[in-house]
């Protein structure tokens, strides 16, 4: 038997199970395989730190969706109000972005109002990208959205903690990019 399941069906199911196995995580996080053995010494920091990501990421997004947006679009808006204009490449190349997914947010992101594209002049196959006045203003009110949620997720977290984990991080990406 064959089962078929739409996107919406399956966001439902994941979400399902993710409340249901949530309240039994810290008792399961003790536990094989997430805690790291003699001959894996890294996987239970690796797992905690992916699990931080997905958790913290959706959190936001959750928030950002009364903005319409979610964290891509975030940072493809702040890249933009950074340098002024950008080409699609320079967008999926500095934010190390799917090519495959580049169009649909930019197709988003102008539908929304957000940003301005156009042919660029010294290269007709590329397009020029620039953020709108609505664009600035969405950004600010996503980065105040991300402030509060932010927040929430480091509460706990001394000033000096969230300092030694922004430099443990920031080696670690190091690190994978030596």
């Amino acid at each position: 038997m064959i089962f078929i399941l739409t996107l919406e069906t399956y966001n439902l199911l994941t979400d399902y199970l993710a409340r249901k196995y949530l309240a039994d995580m810290p008792r399961r996080l003790n536990e094989f395989p997430y805690v790291s053995s003699a001959g894996a010494p890294n996987q239970r920091t690796g797992f905690l730190l992916r699990r931080a990501h997905h958790w913290s990421r959706r959190a936001v997004d959750e928030a950002l969706r009364t903005l319409q947006i979610d964290t891509r679009h975030v940072e493809v808006l702040s890249a933009l109000a950074a340098c002024k204009v950008l080409n699609q490449t320079q967008i999926v190349n500095g934010l190390d972005l799917d090519r495959s997914a580049i169009l649909g947010l930019m197709v988003y992101l102008q539908r929304l109002g957000l940003i301005q594209r156009c042919a660029d002049p010294l290269d007709p196959r590329a397009n020029k990208v620039q953020i709108t006045r609505q664009g600035r203003q969405c950004l600010n009110a996503a980065q105040k959205i991300s402030v509060q949620r932010g927040g929430k997720i480091f509460a706990g977290l001394s000033r000096s903690e969230r300092e030694q984990l922004d430099r443990a991080l920031a080696r670690i990406v190091a690190n994978c990019l030596s």
